[in-house]
């Protein structure tokens, strides 16, 4: 049971899922260097919630227009 969404790990499905984004896109996204704070444990790849908020965030501020 996940308990503190602040230090939630998420897998690359469930982070392509929250961002709205296939996986794929997250894929190419990491491999261009401009997605969201990502590692690896072994040979799986995670996500901490913080870190995909941090990145919405960021794109918010980048695209954010009549503020």
């Amino acid at each position: 049971m996940r308990t503190n969404p602040s230090t939630e790990r998420l897998n690359v499905a469930e982070a392509a899922a929250f961002l709205g984004v296939s996986r794929q896109t997250l894929y190419n996204l990491r491999s261009a260097g401009a997605g969201p704070a990502s590692y690896k444990i072994g040979a799986k790849l995670f996500f901490d919630q913080r870190d995909l908020d941090v990145y919405v965030a960021q794109c918010k501020a980048a695209t954010l227009v009549g503020a």
